[in-house]
Parts: C-alpha cells; structure tokens; sequence
C-alpha cells in the first residue's frame, strides 16, 4: 500500500524563502513609491509658498512709492490697502512693513499695514519658518544709480527648514 505522498522539510523551505524574496521585493517597491510621492507634494508645497510669497509682495512693491529697509525687513510706501474683509485692494496711502518675528519657538515672517488715514493697524502672520527677508535696489546697467530711480527691486527670503530652498525674485518697475 502506498502513503499520499508529503511535502519535505526542504520543499517547505525552498518555498517560504521565495516567498520571503518576492514580499521583500514588494515592500520595497511600494516604500520607494510612496518616498517619491512624498518627495513630489513636498515640491509642490514649496511652489505654492514660493508663488503666494511672490504674488504678495510683488503687488506692494509695484504700489510703492518710497521704501527703507529695516533689521528685520523692509518698510514700503505704498498707496494699496490690502482690505482684510474683502480681500481687496483699496486705493489708500498706507506703510506696509515686511518682518521677521518670533513667535513662540518659530520665526514668522509678518506683513503689517500702516493706514495714513484713520484705519487701524493690521498685522498678519504671512508664512513660517521664514528667517530673514531682504529688498534691495537694481539699476539699468547704462545709468548712473546716484542719479534715477531703481528699475527693480530685488527680494531674497530663506527659511529654516532646510527642505525649502532660498529664492530671490525681481520685481521690475517700468
């Protein structure tokens, strides 16, 4: 009489040793998948800072009409009130500061509005992280700078997560 034939010892071994192979093969697969998803919103999270950032502060440089840098930033002369209500820009004389803040543990970078007229100050708390923010001037190569206006301000903002990049922009006034 013969005996059902059984799996051996080092078949059910061969076995769960492929099988450990392709799970390990698969963990990696899906772990290195999800790094470069990762890796991806953290870019694009960084465009969106970069471009809001940009977008924000372009708009009051094109409306000034004098600046001065500060320690902590830069101050502009601006006749463009940000409306906090709206969300709209109202034709004001208004100072808007640009700084660097510490608040709580984190630096805040700060967009405060100084009405000329009898509207309270405001002060909003523009993005995180960011540790210092700088204006400076730029010239048409063919003038002498003593003598015009700037034909562009340039801006530089770093940030202390080292996973966000520095940026600069121009913003140029024709």
């Amino acid at each position: 009489m013969r005996h059902p034939k059984a799996l051996t010892l080092i078949e059910i071994m061969v076995t769960l040793a492929i099988v450990s192979i392709l799970t390990v093969g698969a963990l990696s697969a899906v772990s290195g998948m999800t790094r470069s998803e990762t890796a991806q919103a953290a870019g694009h999270r960084h465009a969106v800072i970069v471009s809001s950032l940009r977008n924000l502060i372009e708009a009051d440089i094109l409306h000034a009409t004098d600046y001065e840098t500060t320690p902590e930033g830069f101050v502009l002369q601006t006749m463009v009130l940000l409306d906090h209500v709206t969300m709209r820009r109202r034709h004001l004389p208004v100072a808007v500061e640009y700084q660097i803040r510490l608040i709580g543990e984190r630096s805040w970078l700060v967009r405060i509005q100084r009405p000329a007229l009898e509207i309270p100050d405001s002060a909003e708390l523009v993005w995180p992280g960011v540790t210092t923010i700088d204006l400076a001037e730029q010239y048409d190569s063919e003038t002498e700078s003593d003598q015009l206006q700037p034909t562009a301000y340039s801006v530089s903002i770093d940030f202390e997560d080292e996973k966000l990049e520095s940026f600069s922009f121009t913003v140029r006034r024709e």
